[in-house]
């Protein structure tokens, strides 16, 4: 079972400044309003973990590692949520020991500030020994990586032949998806971020 620690969501994983975009509505499909992303009618990106032509690809540093504590290790990852009319994104970050959700975000793009989903853990400032997460874009921007690097946090980052690394966060997104958003055919972005606040505080 997967848990998320409760708490007021008010700030990022590491209690810095969190990247923030324009929320001012354009009218277009890919506005926000109010906070709220809305759907995107087009299907969605599901190539994820490529990185972007030009950016550090940073070594993985759990080879052979034993995990036996909490803070020990943090992972991270994207997935797609169909809506009735589109889809969102959504972003987690677990600790890999406890495997606690300790922040996600929604949103309907896939830009670098969407990745540091918002804390709901008690304990500010709590910080990993190693980051760990795909070669996605995202990931390996600058943007990201020069903040696990000013909190002294090792990065580390799947190569080929990882795949179960990512059997933890893939049976959340699971969870997610089958007991959440298949039945809850959400019509909204609204309704979506309200149901997953409901189930990551369970």
């Amino acid at each position: 079972m997967f848990q998320s620690i409760r708490g007021v969501c008010c700030a990022d994983l590491f209690a810095l400044p969190y990247p923030t975009r324009s929320r001012q509505s354009t009218g277009n499909a890919s506005s926000v309003s109010c906070g709220l992303p809305e759907s995107k009618p087009y299907t969605p990106k599901t190539d994820t973990s490529r990185p972007a032509p030009g950016h550090r690809v940073y070594p993985y540093l759990l080879r052979d590692v034993e995990i036996t504590s909490p803070d020990q290790v943090w992972r991270t990852d994207i997935t797609y949520i169909p809506m009735r009319s589109g889809f969102l994104y959504v972003a987690a970050v677990i600790d890999w020991h406890s495997r606690f959700v300790l922040g996600w975000e929604l949103s309907n793009t896939m830009e670098t500030a969407f990745v540091w989903p918002r804390s709901k853990r008690p304990a500010a400032g709590a910080k990993p020994e190693i980051f760990n997460s795909d070669q996605g874009s995202q990931f390996t921007s600058d943007e990201f990586t020069s903040v696990l690097q000013g909190r002294r946090i090792g990065i580390s980052m799947d190569g080929r032949g990882r795949c179960l690394d990512n059997v933890f966060i893939e049976r959340l997104w699971r969870s997610v998806k089958y007991e959440l958003v298949y039945p809850g055919d959400f019509a909204d972005g609204q309704q979506l971020r309200t149901a997953l606040d409901e189930y990551f505080a369970f």
